[in-house]
């Protein structure tokens, strides 16, 4: 048994496989909602790991679950620990890590009893005092692989649904839906932008995890940053910190929703180097976005539903 402290992050990325039982609902339950806050438009939970109280992003980006160190935490005993390397954003090296199975975790009567956790010891990064709450770690892929999660930013509630005959279908009409593709564990989508006056299909990973609204890559042909930009830092990777460029787009479509001048990051080439992109991936559709809708992720049958919400 080793103890291990604990540290926040707030952008991850990198492609280790594992499997899971997964997240089981409590007896008789058919629906089970978690209150959240919202800090720099992510989403932040509290649930327990092995007994232990931590705050942590609901993050649609991510595969696998992370915890950081994080001095004057409270400890976390871990079992069947051994020492990894893991890279993700950012211009810089690997760095180490170490990996954990046979964890609980819960979130209300949401509960696996089976899971793994990656724990990142570098004391550099930490992002509690950007969030302005404490947040000790990241829940992705293994959150929303098996049931309906309802993210609802005007009740700052989720919502988890046991199977798709619970959620109402006269409910369910009042949305937009979208097909998704479930690749390397993250949902992606087809939208159109309209840059430099041409429109582009693009295929965009759904990222509650990212704070702004739309990052694009950068190309030859069809997607380039408008004239009008300024260089900027745009977050930190466990590579390293991440550049690239802010500006404006004319049209962003998801849908049958449009949305005029979005603002949209370009990160370097240098800063994502280091990620293994799935086939045709153009960027990420982020939380400054997606905090305008009432949001059903139906991962099971690879569909997303959107809303639109006051804030839109």
């Amino acid at each position: 048994m080793k103890k291990i402290y604990l540290l926040i992050f707030l952008l991850f990325q990198f492609s280790y496989s594992f499997s899971q039982e997964g997240f089981k609902f409590g007896d008789n339950k058919k629906k089970i909602t978690i209150p959240f806050k919202m800090s720099n438009n992510l989403v932040v939970a509290s649930l327990k790991i092995n007994g232990v109280d931590l705050n942590f992003l609901i993050d649609t980006g991510v595969e696998n679950t992370i915890l950081f160190s994080l001095e004057d935490a409270e400890t976390v005993d871990f079992k069947n620990v051994e020492k990894i390397k893991i890279r993700g954003l950012g211009s810089g090296d690997a760095i180490n890590a170490f990996k954990s199975s046979k964890n609980t975790i819960a979130l209300k009567e949401y509960t696996d009893t089976n899971h793994e956790i990656y724990i990142i010891l570098d004391q550099d990064i930490n992002f509690s005092a950007q969030l302005g709450i404490p947040v000790h770690g990241i829940l992705g892929y293994h959150f929303f692989k098996n049931h309906l999660v309802e993210i609802n930013p005007i009740s700052k509630k989720i919502i988890v649904y046991k199977d798709a005959k619970t959620f109402n279908k006269k409910k369910l009409k009042k949305y937009e839906e979208l097909p998704i593709s479930i690749e390397l564990e993250k949902p992606y989508i087809n939208a159109k932008v309209k840059i430099n006056n041409r429109e582009t299909i693009v295929k965009l990973l759904v990222d509650t995890g990212g704070s702004d609204a739309l990052w694009l890559f950068e190309n030859d042909t069809t997607i380039k940053c408008p004239a009008d930009f300024f260089d900027d830092f745009l977050g930190r990777g466990f590579s390293g910190d991440i550049f690239g460029k802010r500006s404006r787009i004319e049209k962003f479509s998801i849908a049958n929703i449009d949305l005029e001048n979005p603002t949209v990051s370009f990160p370097s080439a240098n800063s994502v180097k280091s990620v293994e992109l799935v086939e045709g991936r153009n960027g990420s559709l982020g939380s400054g976005i997606m905090k305008r809708f009432d949001v059903v992720f139906d991962y099971p049958n690879s569909k997303l539903y959107l809303k639109k919400k006051q804030k839109f």
